[in-house]
């Protein structure tokens, strides 16, 4: 299980956060992940918890399906946008 939240300058606006998701394989292997964001920050939740480590090689197939969707999730995009800059920030001359 990990917690982990990443902040943002003012400047930065989170626009968007993957979905949640969940995942299971049979009845040994489960996976959470969510996200929730504020203006500037996204906390990421993941719970992961195994009840075996040996398995048969005709479980393989469902096995590699879980963990690869597990990582999928865990390469999720968060979408930043940028604060447009203040008027008093121009470079440009008065004549």
């Amino acid at each position: 299980q990990d917690d982990i939240r990443v902040n943002f300058p003012a400047s930065m606006k989170v626009e968007s956060v993957p979905p949640s998701d969940k995942a299971q394989f049979q009845s040994v292997a489960a996976y959470d992940v969510a996200a929730a964001s504020t203006l500037t920050s996204v906390t990421f939740r993941r719970n992961y918890s195994l009840g075996v480590i040996i398995f048969m090689p005709k479980e393989y197939a469902g096995l590699r399906s879980f963990y690869s969707k597990m990582e999928t999730d865990n390469q999720g995009s968060v979408v930043l946008l940028s604060a447009p800059a203040s008027a008093g920030n121009s470079t440009g001359a008065a004549n």
